[in-house]
């Protein structure tokens, strides 16, 4: 969609993209990340019946154009299922993800056209995924505790920042979908812990960042 004028076009199709959660990739927007739930059936309300078979999730990318369609090596056979939240991060060309995988969940970073992703964390049933706009933490929720954990790219280390409270429950307002702000001294996020969904902020401390990346 061109928001300067309105104007609107197919991209891409494909059959089993029902839940896509397409992202431009930030810096040169020549690649679009796009999120494949493999073996997919819709009802007549388009929501989802049916996942067919055992493969889950997977990801691809494809050109701003709508071709090149190129496969990420995540989900099955390569990693855990897809939770199905995954980004890019920054302006560093890598997407980074989180996994169902015993002994809870894991944490994948790659970029497209690697061979194999790197397991940055293992441990925990991790869900909703975000990075900081440069490049360098990126911030998780403890989907059963609904805690909130702030890692560092780099490093891989990672610390638990705040309880949310959230029930992490139905409808997705009760998700915490926590993200950085720019400059990288608040995480935003959902809660219900009122018994109302709310926005909420944590402040993430200097020295909070600095243990992350630097022990």
């Amino acid at each position: 969609m061109d928001l300067r004028d309105g104007a609107w076009e197919a991209l891409h199709q494909h059959a089993h993209i029902c839940n896509p959660h397409p992202q431009y990739e930030p810096r040169e927007g020549r690649d679009i990340l796009v999120q494949l739930n493999r073996g997919s059936i819709l009802d007549e309300d388009e929501n989802i019946e049916q996942l067919v078979g055992e493969e889950g999730a997977t990801l691809y990318v494809i050109d701003a154009e709508g071709g090149n369609l190129r496969y990420l090596p995540v989900g099955k056979p390569f990693t855990g299922p897809v939770t199905g939240h995954e980004c890019w991060v920054g302006g560093t060309g890598e997407v980074i993800l989180t996994v169902s995988e015993p002994p809870g969940g894991a944490i994948y970073l790659l970029k497209p056209g690697d061979e194999v992703a790197r397991r940055l964390w293992r441990g925990r049933c991790f869900g909703h995924m975000s990075a900081s706009v440069d490049g360098r933490f990126f911030v998780t929720d403890d989907f059963i505790s609904g805690r909130i954990y702030v890692g560092s790219i780099a490093t891989g280390r990672m610390m638990p920042l705040c309880d949310t409270g959230a029930t992490c429950a139905s409808p997705q307002a009760t998700h915490p979908h926590p993200y950085m702000t720019p400059g990288n001294r608040h995480v935003v996020f959902n809660s219900d812990s009122t018994g109302l969904a709310q926005v909420w902020a944590a402040e993430v401390p200097g020295w909070f960042l600095e243990v992350l990346e630097d022990g």
